[in-house]
């Protein structure tokens, strides 16, 4: 899998292998979970006819992921506050119920997979 940056989307190709299985899960996923404010929305997807890629276009977001953005703190010797754990946390909760309540599970939560909010 890849992923590439074009202005305010994010294009993530999901190599020919795993298109029969993991992309077009990974697709049925986020077209379920499309509506939920806290969930990188798909914009669109396509195959790509001489590749065989299934190419899934996202909504991007430049404020970054939650790991980069602790090992930054760490480097300048910053952490977050109460305040922001508390507000991340209650995001990701709230993600989390609307997708079990779709009788999903998520099985990769990691911070490279958890974007910052930039609002």
């Amino acid at each position: 899998m890849g992923v590439r940056g074009c202005g305010k989307t994010v294009i993530k190709s999901v190599h020919p292998a795993k298109v029969s299985t993991a992309g077009i899960t990974e697709l049925e996923a986020l077209r379920r979970t499309n509506t939920h404010p806290n969930i990188v929305r798909l914009l669109g997807f396509h195959l790509v006819s001489d590749t065989g890629a299934l190419e899934l276009t996202l909504e991007a977001h430049h404020a970054g992921d939650l790991d980069h953005r602790i090992q930054y703190l760490k480097a300048i010797g910053q952490r977050f506050t109460e305040t922001q754990v508390y507000a991340c946390l209650i995001d990701m909760c709230q993600a989390l119920s609307w997708v079990h309540s779709l009788g999903m599970v998520h099985r990769d939560i990691v911070g490279f997979l958890l974007f910052e909010d930039p609002r």
